[in-house]
């Protein structure tokens, strides 16, 4: 009796073990994703091509990911596309889940004056002014 326990222990932790690296594995590969994305979307303005490409590894990136960089780099790529209704809804959906993250505000107020939305712009720059510590 006690070698089948001791097999059925054993196969259960190997079992365990699998699923265990094969989330890390995940989390490996989603983290390359986004910093693959994050070196596509940056200063300069992207291709039609170069902006399927980032949407294609952000979509790789986003897989199970519950970090919100994933949204705050589909943010700027829409205000990038020039799709700035997108932006804002994108990073205000950020901001409200995570009304700490400094870069979502920033963000969020780029896309404000993209947009010509001086009431989102206002609360972003509100916010920002909360967030950054005053030095004395």
């Amino acid at each position: 009796m006690i070698p089948v326990m001791s097999t059925i222990v054993r196969s259960g932790l190997a079992v365990v073990a699998l699923a265990i690296s094969a989330w890390f594995g995940l989390a490996w590969h989603q983290a390359q994703q986004t910093g693959k994305a994050a070196a596509l979307i940056g200063d300069v303005r992207l291709s039609p091509a170069q902006a399927r490409r980032a949407r294609a590894v952000l979509s790789a990136a986003g897989t199970l990911n519950p970090d919100l960089t994933v949204e705050i780099l589909r943010g700027q790529l829409a205000v990038d596309q020039g799709d700035y209704r997108s932006a804002l809804r994108i990073l205000g959906s950020v901001t409200a889940r995570e009304p700490l993250d400094l870069t979502a505000w920033a963000e969020l107020g780029v896309a404000a004056v993209k947009a010509g939305e001086r009431r989102v712009l206002a609360v972003a720059g509100h916010h920002i002014a909360i967030l950054i510590p005053r030095v004395k």
